[in-house]
């Protein structure tokens, strides 16, 4: 039951990073340079985010938080 629901919040992590990459793309519409680089950052890191936690729930299947918490209490 676990990994299913980690399953489903992988969706929203992937919206919100289509939606970084919108974002991305439309920045290079004409704007001050300043404000262009300064949005295309915050797209970039906001997407890399999403696609890492993507990755770690696809691969771990919320386990890594469960895991932790079992060796901090045998310890």
């Amino acid at each position: 039951m676990q990994t299913i629901f980690c399953r489903i919040l992988v969706v929203p992590l992937l919206l919100l990073s289509g939606f970084c990459l919108y974002g991305f793309l439309e920045t290079f519409e004409p704007l001050a340079p300043v404000e262009q680089w300064i949005w295309r950052v915050i797209y970039v890191v906001m997407a890399s985010s999403c696609l890492w936690a993507t990755a770690r729930l696809w691969r771990t299947g919320c386990r890594g938080a469960s895991v932790r918490k079992q060796s901090r209490a045998r310890g």
